[in-house]
């Protein structure tokens, strides 16, 4: 597979940005993730992950983005797999994706990402990258402070 982009500008009236801003609190983990997303993930970070030819993948950002939701949230790759297609926060949290952005299944990039971590090749776990800034959530944050350290 090769690497994926996570898309950068929203469509204006399908957005969940423009849905969720004002419903979302700023200091929840929705808003920390939406706001801080492409700083804490960005694609090209994960980009020895995935070859030169190929089917595009999933975008990496938008991946972990999931894995943090799901870790916080103590879902299965299921749940979070049906989270992130049915509720809107976890698309907002993605960047502010579009309603009706496609869902997908998690379990090969974590794998793949695992398998990474163990071998040392320099970049930290979704989970890790994130900590740095769970002191900056409300009580979703802190609890994913205990998890990752």
């Amino acid at each position: 597979m090769t690497l994926g982009l996570a898309p950068r500008q929203a469509d204006l009236f399908r957005s969940t940005a423009a849905f969720c801003e004002g419903r979302v609190a700023p200091d929840s983990i929705y808003g920390v993730l939406h706001r801080e997303c492409f700083r804490l993930f960005p694609d090209v970070m994960f980009g020895d992950l995935f070859e030169d030819a190929g089917r595009r993948s999933v975008p990496p950002m938008i991946v972990a983005v999931v894995m943090v939701l799901q870790r916080i949230e103590g879902c299965s790759d299921r749940e979070a797999a049906d989270r992130f297609a049915f509720d809107a926060r976890w698309k907002y949290a993605a960047g502010g994706l579009d309603f009706d952005y496609p869902g997908y299944k998690i379990r090969n990039y974590e794998s793949r990402h695992n398998k990474r971590r163990v071998q040392g090749t320099g970049h930290r776990l979704a989970g890790d990258r994130f900590s740095d800034y769970a002191p900056d959530c409300d009580q979703h944050g802190t609890k994913a402070l205990g998890i990752w350290r």
